[in-house]
Order: C-alpha cells, then sequence, then structure tokens
C-alpha cells in the first residue's frame, strides 16, 4: 500500500522497516528521522501513526536501520555522523 506522509518537511531521503514489520523508520532532508506504527499509517491522518521523532543531526539523514531485535535504530546523515537511537521514544543512546 503506497501513503503519503505528510509529517516530514522534507523530502524523505531513507526508508527501512522493522523485522517484525510493525515499524516504518523514515530519515528526511529536515535532519529528522521518524518512526511509525506501520498498522496506523493511512493518507488520512498520518500523525496518529507517529510514534517518535529525533532531531539528532544538522543536515539530512540519508540512512536509516533497525537493529535485528527492532528495540534499537541508527541514523546515518551528510552531517557525517551516526546515531543510535531507542525505539521506545526515539532517546540518542
Amino acid at each position: 500500500k503506497l501513503v503519503s506522509l505528510a509529517a516530514h518537511s522534507g523530502s524523505i531521503q531513507a526508508i527501512a522497516v522493522s523485522p517484525d514489520g510493525s515499524k516504518v523508520l523514515t530519515g528526511s532532508a529536515d535532519c529528522s528521522a521518524r518512526v511509525w506504527d506501520s498498522a496506523m499509517m493511512t493518507d488520512i491522518d498520518s500523525y496518529r501513526a507517529l510514534l517518535c521523532t529525533v532531531s539528532a543531526h544538522s543536515r539530512s539523514v540519508l540512512s536509516v536501520a533497525f537493529s535485528e531485535d527492532g528495540h534499537k535504530f541508527a541514523t546515518g546523515s551528510e552531517d557525517c555522523t551516526i546515531a543510535v537511537h531507542s525505539t521506545e521514544g526515539g532517546e540518542t543512546l
């Protein structure tokens, strides 16, 4: 299913699906990464599906990936940094 996400203010540069398929992770030119509940993603109200937002970078987020267990995710940025975050709440680890 194709869904339009209106929550990023820049283009989506990277996307990943959690190992169990329950979450979708997006990285954007707006310097943020967002975790979404895949079951709640609809064109009507994408904000309801938003679980957390991280803004750990000063430039575009170009790569994203979930850990094998889905409890963490990594972001890589055009600012030459990599960050690891908790899927629950988005805290930088």
